[in-house]
């Protein structure tokens, strides 16, 4: 029975192979078999193309998930192909709880001012979206709901 918790829900699930983003859309694949933190933030800094800026750590990485300026197109797609971290689960539940924070904060209608966009630049309200396998969904409620 799936979990009626927003944590959760939030989250798309999907077959990997049947999921299609548009072609509009900017994708940052996440691969499988991601176990450490190191290796999701290099995944991130690569695959996302993020700023020189990027510390490495899980501030940084909200804080450039909550900016997104360097990217053009308004859709965004963290697109899993499993559930990273998934053998520690303190990690694993920060993780979660950012991409959620990441993408409530981008539900929230914005409007460009000189104090959040840089003089020269074109602001693009995102839209994130996260997508895991369906047969991660059990793992995420797991870690969500779990002590």
């Amino acid at each position: 029975m799936p979990s009626a918790d927003p944590a959760v829900t939030d989250f798309e699930y999907a077959d990997g192979s049947y999921f299609t983003p548009s072609a509009k859309c900017f994708v940052l694949r996440v691969p499988a078999a991601i176990r450490s933190t190191e290796k999701l933030f290099d995944e991130f800094a690569s695959a996302g193309c993020f700023p020189d800026y990027f510390g490495g750590n899980w501030n940084a990485l909200l804080d450039c998930l909550r900016d997104l300026s360097w990217i053009e197109e308004r859709e965004v797609v963290l697109l899993h192909q499993d559930l990273p971290l998934q053998d520690c689960v303190p990690d694993c539940r920060i993780y979660l709880a950012i991409l959620r924070t990441a993408m409530l904060d981008w539900s929230i209608e914005r409007v460009a001012t000189d104090l959040v966009t840089p003089t020269g630049w074109q602001y693009v309200d995102h839209r994130l979206r996260v997508v895991f396998p369906r047969e991660a969904r059990d793992a995420v409620s797991r870690v969500v709901s779990g002590p």
